[in-house]
């Protein structure tokens, strides 16, 4: 038996949305309820507001949101053991929902796992508790669920950007093996490309090429203040040609590129890096848009 409910935003076909609301339910000692904070906008979300339809978004109705900070507001004793968290406690929720005893799962791979459903993406409104998008107010917490706890001296308005940044890690350092004195190309200033500088920077990579259009001239100045060191605009000469002249000639030079592609949100998805004094190469990325509330 529900003691209240919550008010959520539910995608009902392209470019609707409506309000409804839902029981909140009670927890058992594995699960957990949220209070919804702030949820981060993705691109992808953009997309499926748009069109209606998004793999792997479950097709309307669906409530969205998979970037979500917020409060605990009810814990069940094994879930709070397990997550080492309390009630009233502010922390960010991993969007994926998976087994944790597979064999990707158990060696860092878990967004390979078969049975893997995602917040506000894969995982059914239709399905009960149906609080499954951080566009409500409440949201309910699955025992797989992985929580982090945000420190105390950190602002909810910075927790929320943790996707774009550790997406930044991952895409412009872990991926690539960035280091200290390599040279990375990042096609577009989007939330998940200025994550990538913000990456890039820390590992000392120079030069840092950030790649935009004419009328992403604030986000180039804001990539610099994250530590590009070089922005140039697509529409003023072929990228190649831009790109090799600050990087120099460099005849029989080799090129090293990073192995994955991610379309979606402005730019900044198409990431390329090169060993300092090799070919220069990079990734095209899908020119799109993106939004952040919060």
């Amino acid at each position: 038996m529900s003691a209240f409910e919550s008010y959520a935003a539910v995608v009902t076909d392209k470019r609707q949305i409506e309000m409804r609301s839902f029981p909140v339910p009670q927890v058992s000692p594995a699960d957990a309820i949220l209070k919804v904070e702030l949820c981060g906008i993705c691109g992808s979300d953009y997309h499926y507001y748009t069109e209606g339809e998004h793999w792997p978004y479950q097709l309307p109705p669906q409530i969205l949101g998979h970037e979500v900070v917020g409060r605990i507001e009810k814990i069940g004793h094994e879930a709070a053991k397990k997550w080492r968290v309390k009630e009233g406690d502010l922390v960010i929720v991993e969007s994926a929902i998976t087994c944790g005893r597979c064999r990707y799962c158990l060696t860092g791979n878990s967004s390979l796992c078969s049975t893997k459903q995602s917040y506000g993406m894969s995982a059914s409104m239709k399905n009960p508790p149906h609080l499954w998008g951080g566009y409500s107010q409440y949201m309910y917490l699955h025992p797989n669920v992985m929580l982090h706890a945000v420190p105390p001296d950190m602002a909810v308005h910075a927790a929320v950007l943790f996707s774009p940044l550790a997406n930044g890690v991952k895409w412009a350092e872990r991926v690539p093996k960035l280091r200290l004195g390599d040279s990375i190309v990042i096609l577009g200033p989007g939330q998940q490309g200025l994550g990538c500088v913000l990456a890039s920077s820390i590992t000392g990579a120079n030069p840092i090429i950030v790649a935009g259009l004419e009328r992403d001239a604030k986000r180039l100045a804001v990539a610099k203040d994250l530590g590009a060191t070089h922005t140039i605009v697509s529409e003023r000469a072929p990228l190649p040609e831009q790109v090799k002249k600050i990087l120099g000639t460099g005849n029989g030079r080799r090129g090293r590129r990073c192995d994955r592609q991610h379309g979606g949100a402005t730019g900044g998805r198409g990431v390329g890096s090169q060993r300092r004094n090799r070919g220069v190469s990079w990734k095209d990325a899908k020119q799109n848009r993106s939004f952040r509330h919060g």
